[in-house]
């Protein structure tokens, strides 16, 4: 969780100026987001580097102590990241999951629609069969079985022959 140029300060037992002197342009890029409230602006430092102010202002006083809090400092934003990987990674699970599923529902779904079109061109044909079957019976030919001269002939020989 980030903090506050203040909560540091108190932390540290350092004023907030001695905070801000640490706070250069490339540790402000990689370590310190602006949050906006209410018209005031307020700097948030995130844990890697509080942990980097940490050893800046308590480094000199003991170092075998600081470097266990650093190392537990180091500890305790690993598992926060390792933490937040997983919470992503079930996620992206129950995501992929549900994908799936809906794969699944739009496949069948395409069967379904196949076999429907299947069964209206047989219902079809089934339909046109009757049909033509019944006008030889009554001995009607169809229009397309008279044949006459003009019809032999192809479209351009009819209309510049």
């Amino acid at each position: 969780m980030s903090k506050t140029v203040r909560e540091l300060a108190e932390q540290f037992d350092v004023s907030k100026q001695a905070i801000n002197k640490r706070l250069t342009t490339d540790f402000r890029r990689q370590h310190v987001t602006t949050k906006t409230s209410n018209g005031v602006a307020t700097l948030l430092i995130d844990k890697t580097g509080e942990m980097l102010l940490y050893k800046a202002f308590k480094g000199n006083n003991a170092p075998t102590q600081n470097d266990k809090q650093d190392q537990q400092l180091v500890v305790g934003l690993l598992s926060e990241q390792l933490e937040h990987q997983k919470r992503e990674s079930a996620i992206k699970n129950e995501q992929l999951a549900a994908k799936d599923e809906q794969l699944k529902t739009m496949q069948k779904l395409l069967d379904q629609s196949q076999q429907l079109q299947l069964i209206a061109e047989k219902k079809i044909e089934s339909l046109q069969q009757p049909a033509t079957s019944k006008m030889e019976e009554e001995g009607k030919a169809p229009q397309d079985a008279v044949v006459d001269e003009s019809t032999k002939k192809g479209f351009w020989a009819r209309l510049f022959g």
